[in-house]
């Protein structure tokens, strides 16, 4: 008998001792009101003799044999020493690791350690049939191969419970073999070759669709699974929008698309809940009437001026303007639930219009050209706030912002800590890229966790303090200037 049905055996035993245990246990508090106690003093005894001792030496036996026959399949993963190691020299030593790499995912698959997931990214396969003792991988429900050299979709037959499939970052050109997957919810093609939507109209369970970044050029006279509830597309000389009045049921569209000039088509996709335009030539926001769900709208790189249209959309919990020639923070007495705000990288110069959003939460003005904090104190459930990136040269206007845990104020022209002391939940503060000297005030912040800090402007005499910082298990964040160079990178919202 081979290790691997010895592990199964150790499970199988632990569970039933376990539940007779916990029942022999449980059961006499239960009967004390019902039966007397000398009968239930015997009937105890019994249970110890008979049922409590060989489901104890079982329960230990079978831990036992989980542990030990673990621990050999782990060695029996062939990881090779150091020896073998110092053999392998350039294509040869990448492909003899991600043969260990993936034999190890497939053991610890079969043996249930992974769930019903098989995850097989970045092994540099140019094949699904590559993948060893395929025949025995049946019950796979999610599949990850993105980020490998798949040129073609073949060999899915052996995966008939297949729920999930992501082919990302693979050079397909086509989509194809998908016809044996009745079953399939999620299907990931993005960042891949394809030219033409064909393949899926056997695919009546899928529900989302991400085929961003491929080299589609046409969609008209294509057809998309009917149960389609989420659509993630890049379309190249796509200005016509009609195909989608055959997908009732979508739910959330992403589109990158440079030839988009207006949002009049959303007339076609009334149950919208999300919405993502990306790299398009937007100007103003507009046909939002069509859709009056919608709860999540997010626009990057377009030219758009102004905050408009939102009375349509009164359920919008989310709204990201990213990379716009936006001016002026306004509209926003149409949105009473929104909870997260993200204007980043335009032209705001002023923190304004928050009288009427007092459930917002999550708060992003970084990259823009603000000068002062300011009125921020109609938001007293704001938990983060981040305007890195703008022209701020005083910490103030914080003091309604009890709730708040995250702050950034990176990359301004702050020179002094200060007026902190009404923020008692502060867990996160970013601070880097500006010229503070003076760090003694951080003392008191009880709940500070992360800190971003520029160093080499701290004075001499308050290096003690960072010592005091240390010994709290206040953790300091890598320097943005040393990881990513310029400012911009990383974010702590969204």
């Amino acid at each position: 008998m081979d290790d691997e049905k010895w592990f199964k055996i150790g499970i199988i035993l632990m569970i039933p001792s376990f539940v007779i245990i916990l029942i022999i246990v449980i059961i006499p508090y239960y009967l004390l009101d019902f039966i007397p106690y000398y009968l239930l003093q015997r009937f105890f005894m019994f249970q110890i003799f008979y049922l409590l001792i060989p489901s104890l030496i079982v329960f230990v036996f079978s831990i036992i044999l989980i542990i030990f026959f673990d621990r050999k399949l782990d060695k029996n993963e062939k990881i090779p020493d150091k020896g073998s190691i110092k053999s392998f020299n350039g294509r040869n030593s990448m492909a003899q690791g991600r043969k260990i790499l993936m034999d190890m995912a497939i053991n610890r698959f079969r043996r249930g350690l992974n769930s019903s997931c098989l995850n097989l990214s970045y092994m540099d396969l140019s094949s699904i049939l590559e993948i060893e003792k395929l025949e025995q991988l049946t019950n796979v429900r999610e599949l990850i191969l993105n980020d490998n050299q798949i040129k073609k979709i073949e060999g899915l037959d052996l995966f008939p419970n297949l729920l999930k499939l992501n082919l990302s970052g693979n050079p397909i050109t086509k989509i194809e073999g998908l016809e044996h997957l009745p079953n399939l919810q999620k299907l990931a093609l993005s960042v891949n070759q394809i030219t033409k939507i064909e393949g899926l109209t056997s695919l009546n369970n899928l529900i989302e669709l991400d085929l961003e970044c491929n080299m589609i050029t046409e969609i008209e006279g294509f057809e998309f699974p009917n149960n389609l509830k989420c659509l993630k597309f890049t379309g190249k000389q796509l200005s016509k929008f009609e195909w989608l009045k055959n997908l009732p049921k979508l739910q959330e569209l992403s589109l990158r698309c440079k030839e988009i000039m207006d949002l009049k088509w959303l007339e076609h996709v009334p149950n919208l809940h999300s919405l993502r335009i990306i790299n398009s030539q937007i100007t103003k926001i507009e046909g939002l009437e069509h859709v009056p769900y919608l709860e999540k709208l997010t626009l990057i790189k377009n030219p758009i001026t102004k905050i408009e249209d939102l009375e349509y959309v009164p359920n919008l919990k989310e709204l990201y303007l990213y990379e716009s020639l936006i001016t002026k923070i306004e509209g926003l007495e149409h949105v009473p639930n929104l909870e997260d705000l993200t204007i980043i990288k335009n032209l705001i110069t002023k923190i304004e219009g928050f009288e009427h959003v007092p459930n917002l939460q999550k708060l992003a003005l970084s990259g823009n050209q603000i000068t002062k904090i300011e009125g921020l104190e109609h938001l007293p459930d704001l938990q983060q706030l981040d305007l890195s990136g703008n022209q701020i040269t005083k910490i103030e206007g914080l003091d309604h912002l009890s709730n708040l845990r995250h702050l950034g104020l990176a990359k301004n022209q702050i020179i002094k800590i200060e007026n902190l002391d009404n923020l008692p939940n502060l867990e996160y503060l970013d601070l880097e890229e500006n010229q503070i000297t003076d760090i003694k005030v951080l003392e008191h912040l009880e709940h500070l966790r992360t800190l971003g800090l520029d160093e080499e402007y701290i004075k001499k005499e308050d290096q003690p303090v960072l010592k005091i910082l240390m010994e709290k298990n206040i953790k300091f964040k890598p320097s943005r200037k040393k990881i990513y160079g310029i400012y911009g990178k990383r974010r702590f919202i969204h």
